[in-house]
């Protein structure tokens, strides 16, 4: 697999004078380093480009936590709301259950 993809994620149904308020955003993930390009409006919703990253992957959303920096992002903020430009980087990590060796643990 290459290390970069592209995506565009647009809702037909908007007029196309929204169109205007498009960014390009980079998602990078900390697993294998691949980036993915999105194309997204400014006031859509975060969800949209974070179902598109797990499909495009092939991994349940339950299992990947984004981050801009060095803040999770929720499903319902907006790229506006979060002050994210063009051409911004989103890191994208797969959430670890447990934390490794337990309290009694021996070495």
């Amino acid at each position: 697999m290459s290390g970069v993809e592209n995506v565009v994620l647009e809702d037909d149904k908007k007029p196309v004078a929204d169109k205007t308020n498009t960014i390009y955003i980079m998602v990078k993930s900390n697993v294998d380093q691949t980036e993915v390009w999105f194309r997204i409006r400014g006031d859509a919703q975060m969800s949209k480009l974070m179902n598109a990253y797990g499909e495009a992957k092939q991994l349940d959303m339950q299992t990947i936590r984004f981050l801009y920096d060095s803040t999770r992002i929720i499903p319902e903020h907006t790229p506006d709301e979060l002050g994210i430009e063009d051409g911004a980087e989103i890191d994208a990590f797969l959430y670890q259950f447990g934390a490794g060796y337990g309290r009694n643990h021996q070495m």
